[in-house]
């Protein structure tokens, strides 16, 4: 067994064996040149026939853009009618009516509950009812309407300063009466306590004709027909007149409700300023239609 392991421990080292390794053959797929380039045209067909769409959503896009651009002034008016909107329904749910006096600059502000609303919005009145009073006394001063209307709103403004909140819708509801009888009525003694014609007169002005323009002349004007001068027929409607800060003619004019509050006072007010502004415009277009009917007919070249 030695022996052996000698012999082989003696025995010369085996070199290493290198084998000769040509070069693998290279294999072509012609069929692949043909396919790629059939790949190509087609992509080249597909852009060729998708140009035209394109060019066609891109002018598109450009033709948006411009409109948009010549829109923006209305969306900007948009935005400013839908502001209006939510602050006049602010004023109306704390029971303010709508008005330009109405502190609408304290209203940007958002979260606003509407006790805090009842709150400011009153407050603004009683500290600048001076201010407030004087506008509103130089408004009806300027109106088409006899001196005894002028007269009587001057001393609603003074009852009201002076803190007698009783005396507004007493005094100014059966005074818009008068004067619509003497302007409207042509002064007949018709039934006339719903106002129908007036309202009527009323509904068809644009608001670009009334000092109340645009939301707060509309929403007055909704609150004009569903509200002031509203039949109170049974208890349920003189309950919920009763409950509304701005008064009821009906209620008001029979006793049926007394209108006590600063805000109701206002409300009356307001009411008397927007209608009585109304009646002047509205004698204002009439007497013009008159003058044109009359030119008309005194002018025979006007009926050629």
């Amino acid at each position: 067994m030695v022996e052996q392991a000698q012999r082989l421990l003696k025995a010369p080292s085996v070199a290493t064996i290198r084998l000769p390794v040509t070069d693998l053959p290279r294999v072509r797929f012609p069929h692949f040149a043909a396919v790629g380039a059939e790949v190509e045209e087609a992509a080249e067909r597909w852009r060729k026939m998708v140009a035209p769409i394109t060019a066609v959503g891109e002018e598109l896009g450009r033709r948006i853009e411009a409109m948009q651009a010549s829109m923006a002034p209305f969306s900007e008016q948009l935005r400013w009618l839908q502001e209006q909107e939510r602050q006049c329904e602010l004023l109306e749910g704390a029971g303010w009516l709508p008005h330009c006096s109405s502190p609408f600059h304290f209203l940007e502000e958002g979260n606003l509950d509407l006790v805090e609303v009842d709150r400011e919005v009153g407050d603004f009145y009683e500290s600048n009812w001076g201010r407030i009073s004087a506008d509103l006394g130089s408004d009806i001063e300027a109106c088409d309407l006899d001196q005894e209307a002028k007269d009587c709103f001057g001393e609603a403004l003074s009852a009201h300063g002076a803190g007698y909140y009783r005396c507004a819708p007493r005094l100014l509801y059966p005074e818009i009466e008068r004067v619509a009888r003497v302007e409207i009525h042509g002064g007949a003694l018709d039934k006339m306590a719903s106002q129908n014609r007036l309202v009527a007169a009323i509904g068809g002005l644009t608001p670009a004709e009334m000092s109340s323009t645009g939301v707060t002349g509309l929403r007055f004007y909704k609150k004009l027909t569903e509200h002031l001068y509203l039949h109170l027929k049974d208890a349920g409607r003189v309950a919920a007149a009763g409950a509304d800060p701005i008064p009821n003619r009906h209620a008001a004019v029979h006793g049926l409700v007394s209108y006590t509050s600063q805000k109701s006072s206002i409300n009356a007010i307001l009411v008397a300023d927007y209608l009585l502004q109304a009646i002047s415009v509205i004698k204002r277009f009439e007497r013009r239609g008159a003058d044109i009917v009359s030119n008309n007919i005194c002018d025979p070249d006007s009926r050629a």
